[in-house]
């Protein structure tokens, strides 16, 4: 079932009286949050309800990546809460006579291949069909920053539906009223994108200095914690799609490419693979190389057992001497892909 549906939901499925599995839909996307005390198992997609009957103690290490990682998450499975955890991917919760386990899909990884023209046709066939199946006859409307992700969205759009059922826009975000926003750079250049495939644009003030910014804080904060959400930039989004909701139609959609990010940047921190260099350029492109460790380019090099001799993999493990690193000796493909 899991496999056969698309969409964002969680389920409960009960085969007898004293047996029931809770799961989610495909990677649980739908986070399901449980905890498991002496007293039974308190299960729910709303952490509030969760942690009511939990210690509401902190969990320090989960605290300090959301507190690391650009994006403000914690690991997957991790809540910010001592026993408070999240299915994670694969997993579904089984209640059986009052005992509780995690049951884990088997996970099968794909092999690494190397791709060529037609390969790249058919990956940009599926994105547009993604794309044009969400859209709407009526309008659509994209965030855009001009960076390649809503840059792409927007592309497909006007191509397939005309400039005239497409609406851009961005928040222009104001930390103060004497100095440019953080992200003029972004607005300007999603402007001349919009310029450019001839789309309205436009970039709506979003003064942080305001009593109507606080008065959205003050209306996020409940739902954010109880989604277990920290991070600051989706309290933008809420401002974007409350002037969405007052401005768009029901037969309107909405598209959000840049949230995209974390399929190809992994959520590396920002400039804090190697923090004590200068220059933050360097810095940033750290960042790069750590997440080349989990490329399809380096994994060859496990698999062939050559992966000591790569000048990235040995500069990462000299800044790393206290962490354990497995012994590739023995090591078969079947355990790496274990792991």
């Amino acid at each position: 079932m899991i496999n056969s549906l698309e969409g964002f939901y969680a389920a409960c499925l009960i085969h007898a009286e004293d047996k029931l599995t809770i799961f989610a839909n495909t990677y649980n996307r739908k986070d399901g949050f449980y905890s498991i005390t002496k007293a039974g198992v308190v299960a729910s997609c709303d952490l509030s309800g969760v942690i009511t009957c939990s210690s509401r103690q902190y969990n320090q290490a989960a605290l300090a990546n959301l507190l690391t990682i650009f994006g403000n998450y914690t690991p997957k499975k991790h809540t910010i809460y001592k026993n408070v955890n999240r299915l994670g991917v694969g997993e579904r919760l089984q209640i059986l006579s009052g005992q509780c386990r995690i049951e884990r899909l088997c996970f099968s990884p794909v092999s690494t291949e190397d791709y060529n023209k037609k390969d790249l046709e058919r990956y940009a066939e599926l994105l547009e069909e993604a794309i044009v199946i969400r859209a709407s006859h009526n309008r659509n409307w994209v965030y855009l920053t001009g960076g390649w992700d809503s840059s792409a969205i927007l592309a497909i759009l006007v191509k397939y539906f005309g400039s005239q059922r497409i609406r851009a826009l961005s928040g222009k975000i104001l930390f103060s009223q004497e100095v440019p926003g953080p992200n003029s750079f972004e607005v300007e250049r999603g402007r001349q994108i919009a310029e450019y495939y001839n789309v309205e644009f436009e970039a709506v003030p979003w003064d942080l200095t305001s009593e109507y910014a606080v008065e959205c804080w003050h209306k996020t904060v409940p739902f954010f914690r109880a989604n277990h959400v920290y991070a600051k930039n989706a309290n933008d989004y809420f401002f974007l799609s409350e002037y969405l909701r007052l401005k768009a139609s029901e037969d309107d959609a909405v598209f959000a490419g840049e949230i995209c990010d974390g399929a190809y940047a992994f959520g590396f921190a920002s400039s804090r693979t190697i923090q004590e260099h200068p220059d933050l350029s360097f810095r940033a492109y750290a960042d790069k190389m750590a997440a080349y460790l989990f490329g399809p380019t380096f994994f060859r090099t496990v698999l062939d057992g050559t992966c000591k001799n790569d000048a990235v993999y040995k500069l990462l493990c000299s800044r790393s001497s206290d962490a354990i690193f497995d012994d590739l000796s023995k090591m078969t493909s079947t355990t790496v892909e274990d792991r």
